[in-house]
């Protein structure tokens, strides 16, 4: 087992910890975030595909400090690290799933840069305005304290989209290299 996977474990496990910490507590709507953060880190973690074990290891770390943050209420009293978090989540799913959605066709996208690039952008850009989306509903209908009006949603989005744009370089330079290295479109070392 590498350091990647070792330290996508312990986040896994961290988050579990979590979980069962709140579910004792009773705090219900907390027990459920937590899971919603866990099934994908778990599903990234364990299923076959490509993506470079580093990056996954990033995204299971941008899942756990989400878990944590929100866990430890912490982005009511200090309220810039949800810039930041919408910032590195936007990033690290944005760098993951582009990546797995677009397995099959990147040796052929890494000769269109542009067309790659601008794919997996799009890819963190749904994913930016879906969180979003959720936590109005989660505010709207469950919490009543998550969306602090348009500015705080606007820069939320703005950070989710930068995060993602940030994944879209990364992601097209690794596949680039990658293919240009091998000839072929395996990018997971």
């Amino acid at each position: 087992m590498n350091r990647n996977d070792r330290l996508s474990l312990g986040a896994l496990a961290a988050m579990l910890a979590m979980l069962l910490l709140v579910s004792v507590q009773g705090r219900g709507l907390m027990s459920a975030l937590l899971l919603l953060l866990m099934a994908p880190s778990l599903f990234v973690f364990r299923w076959p595909h490509r993506v470079p074990r580093a990056h996954v290891a990033v995204f299971v770390l941008a899942m756990a400090l989400t878990a944590t943050l929100y866990t430890l209420n912490l982005f009511a009293r200090i309220s810039w690290l949800d810039k930041v978090v919408h910032l590195y989540c936007g990033f690290a799913v944005t760098l993951v799933f582009g990546l797995m959605l677009y397995d099959r066709v990147l040796a052929a996208l890494a000769r269109a840069r542009l067309l790659l690039a601008t794919s997996i952008f799009c890819v963190g850009a749904t994913i930016a305005v879906l969180w979003e989306i959720g936590e109005w509903i989660l505010d709207r209908y469950v919490a009543g304290r998550i969306v602090h009006g348009q500015f705080d949603t606007m820069t939320d989005l703005s950070a989710g989209l930068l995060g993602a744009l940030l994944a879209a370089g990364l992601a097209t330079h690794s596949v680039r290299q990658r293919t240009d290295q091998t000839g072929t479109r395996d990018y997971s070392e």
